[in-house]
């Protein structure tokens, strides 16, 4: 008997082939005989299970893995970005009560009837602009002028009118100082949150994984085909429904694990997405961008402060001497 030897083409059995003779002396009858995986595990299943289910497992730990790392990166991204909304709320509320404290300044000075050129009402914005800088939330320059008329102001009483807006002028520096300081925030966890998005865009672990996974599954179905093969040529005969079914079995783990890789690349498209097209972002970028001409419109500022002070012969311990007492 000659026997042929034919995979299908789904890889889960083997067609076997031969011609024998018939009783009758004067006509061959050829005979058609299928084997499939199922019924080559005569003899060696055990090993041939233990090879399908390390495989499995293998390649279930890679998606397993990377999934969890990719879940790990995301959440971590969301726990930044719920921060960023914080310290967003967190300065615009402080802009507003800022903004408040201003015009309450504003109405008091309307209320007493201060006009804006009598000296009470430069002196108090003088005192204003001494309290900022010591207070930390502004950055002020002083001449000479302004130096002399703090040293007489130290000794001299002010009135009620200075006393309730320097009070009011103290809590918007607060406010304002609030506000930076959540605005540098802000401007480290954007930072932070674009190059963690780059990384894990870059990453594509679950791609890799899902790559990795199909890989090992098909090195290991080779190798069963060869064991199936070496035995092949000793067992013939096995139904091909038994087999079928082990094919759609292994046809739906595969379209199980494309769906969820497929599932990584609709996230991740989706985070892109969001990068690119949320407005409220950009908006606060667009602020963050001005906030740091800002920043180094203040560094421009103290360093023309400081050649002020040097050409004028002002020195920092004349601002330092100056004792004017701002708690209330």
């Amino acid at each position: 008997m000659s026997i042929t030897i034919k995979m299908n083409q789904d890889n889960t059995g083997i067609q076997m082939s031969g011609t024998t003779a018939g009783r009758n002396k004067t006509q061959d009858t050829k005979t058609r005989s299928t084997v499939f995986a199922g019924d080559l595990m005569l003899g060696q299943g055990n090993q041939i299970e233990q090879k399908k289910q390390t495989a499995r497992r293998q390649a279930m730990k890679l998606i397993t893995d990377a999934w969890g790392r990719d879940e790990l990166a995301s959440q971590s991204i969301k726990d930044m970005e719920q921060q960023k909304a914080d310290y967003v709320e967190q300065m615009q509320e402080a802009k507003e009560q800022e903004k408040t404290f201003e015009k309450s300044k504003k109405e008091l000075q309307e209320q007493y009837g201060v006009a804006d050129d009598s000296q009470e009402q430069k002196d108090l914005e003088l005192l204003e602009k001494f309290q900022n800088y010591k207070n930390g939330s502004h950055d002020e320059s002083f001449t000479k002028e302004d130096v002399d008329r703090l040293k007489e102001l130290q000794n001299l009483p002010r009135t009620e009118y200075q006393e309730k807006a320097l009070r009011l002028n103290q809590i918007a520096g607060s406010m304002k100082v609030t506000a930076s300081n959540a605005n540098d925030k802000l401007i480290e966890l954007t930072d932070t949150i674009a190059k963690a998005k780059t990384d894990q865009a870059k990453s594509q672990d679950m791609l890799k994984a899902g790559s990795a996974a199909d890989d090992i599954l098909e090195a290991s179905n080779k190798e069963i085909m060869g064991l199936l093969i070496q035995d092949g040529k000793e067992h013939i005969d096995k139904e091909q429904e038994e087999a079928q079914k082990k094919a759609e079995e292994q046809k739906e783990k595969r379209d199980e694990q494309q769906e969820r890789i497929d599932e990584a690349k609709q996230e991740r498209k989706e985070q892109e997405e969001l990068i690119k097209g949320q407005a409220e972002a950009d908006s606060v970028q667009q602020d963050l961008s001005l906030q740091r001409k800002t920043t180094n419109n203040v560094e421009a500022a103290q360093q023309n402060i400081r050649n002020i002070l040097k050409d004028n012969n002002l020195l920092a311990e004349d601002l330092k001497g100056i004792k004017i007492d701002f708690n209330f």
